[in-house]
């Protein structure tokens, strides 16, 4: 049930563009962390429904976002123990938590 919410009855507020490996990874079941994390589109808060981006340009899956779209773009392409410092704070490693995507 919650995939099905994920998937369509969220309007989507943003998208998160991926680096090829952590496109990858995602497809592949595993968490988005901030390393793979190349551009931010919108304004979105944590828990919004956002777009995945490949790095072709490609849409290929929706999810929760864990951070809001500013703390996004201060810790993209940061390794997970840049985030702390970065942001003075750390909600947790994921940008997007596995069990918070679809993939299309």
């Amino acid at each position: 049930a919650k995939r099905v919410w994920i998937a369509g009855a969220l309007a989507v507020s943003g998208r998160l563009h991926l680096d090829a490996g952590a496109a990858v990874a995602v497809r592949a079941g595993r968490s988005l962390l901030a390393a793979g994390l190349t551009q931010v589109e919108g304004s979105f808060d944590r828990g919004s429904a956002i777009r995945l981006v490949d790095p072709a340009g490609a849409e290929f899956a929706t999810a929760l976002a864990g951070y809001d779209s500013h703390e996004c773009r201060q810790i993209a392409g940061k390794q997970s123990d840049a985030i702390e410092a970065a942001l003075g704070y750390r909600r947790g490693v994921a940008l997007v938590h596995a069990t918070d995507l679809v993939l299309d």
